[in-house]
């Protein structure tokens, strides 16, 4: 009896567009310098506060350097009980996005919207 291995031949792709691969969960990340100076700068919110949130991010399909982000509090998470998300699973708890929009990779082009679960005061 012998064993044939075909370890080094590839598995044919999926044709079906919908079973493409998912991304994968990962740690919140600290926020981008781009992103969080113009949270800090444009914005007008606490540095201190702003710097101490975290954020996952996919690259927009259509557009080359531009990355879609969504801000959360790592508290919030914690309360939740999720330590690995990614973009999509942000879905489920809609309540967690403070902040969401887009952001180019190599220019100052950011585009922040408040999220659903932002409750504070622009009155500082």
């Amino acid at each position: 009896m012998s064993i044939k291995w075909k370890f080094w031949q590839k598995s044919p792709q999926p044709l079906d567009p919908n079973s493409a691969k998912t991304d994968k969960l990962q740690k919140p990340r600290e926020l981008p310098d781009r992103v969080g100076r113009h949270m800090v700068v444009k914005m007008e919110l606490d540095p201190d506060w702003v710097w101490s949130l975290r954020c996952v991010y996919r690259k927009k399909a259509d557009q080359p350097g531009m990355f879609e982000i969504r801000i959360v509090d790592i508290h919030d998470l914690a309360e939740v009980g999720m330590r690995q998300l990614n973009y999509a699973s942000l879905d489920l708890h809609p309540e967690l996005i403070l902040y969401q929009g887009a952001y180019k990779k190599d220019s100052d082009q950011v585009h922040i919207t408040r999220g659903s679960a932002d409750q504070r005061s622009t009155a500082a």
